[in-house]
């Protein structure tokens, strides 16, 4: 026989011939299928993560103008109220001054802000959905589709053991 042939057929536990070749089907069809399962949830993983980015940058945006707003106001104080160092009433000085540290802030939040507002988004996201949905729907869900996934490889297990190796 030629060597390829050789390396397609063994013999199992009882010295009948098997073809690997069956026994390679079977693992690609169950590759696939766990391959869609893996897509399947990294897939929620990464919308769920692109909405809470989504969610963070429309907070970010309205913080941004918020801050923007509060600094135009502060500028609007600091000129009408004549708070130029050179004609700065002796009364206004205190309150000149924190217009004048409000007027020169930075309206782009700073990284620990940045990590605030993801964490209070995901908080309010998460705290959305559980009030939404029952634990005892969420653990169905689980318990369904795990069971779903262990069926499945066990009768994929159960194909090898059984069919394969009962090949005539």
């Amino acid at each position: 026989m030629p060597r390829n042939q050789l390396s397609r057929i063994r013999d199992d536990a009882h010295g009948r011939k098997v073809s690997s070749r069956d026994h390679s089907i079977v693992d690609y069809v169950q590759f696939i299928f766990n391959g869609c399962i893996a897509i399947g949830i990294l897939y929620v993983i990464l919308n769920f993560v692109y909405i809470v980015h989504g969610d963070v940058q429309w907070k970010r945006y309205q913080k941004k103008l918020e801050d923007a707003f509060f600094i135009e106001q502060c500028k609007k104080d600091y000129e009408m109220n004549n708070c130029h160092p050179k004609s700065r009433l002796p009364a206004l000085h205190a309150q000149c001054e924190e217009w004048y540290q409000c007027m020169n802030l930075d309206s782009r939040p700073s990284s620990h802000e940045y990590g605030v507002l993801w964490a209070s988004t995901l908080a309010g996201i998460l705290n959305e959905f559980t009030e939404q949905i029952s634990i005892r729907t969420v653990s169905i869900l689980l318990i369904s589709t795990l069971c779903t996934i262990i069926a499945t490889n066990v009768a994929f297990g159960a194909y090898r053991v059984y069919y394969v190796q009962n090949a005539p």
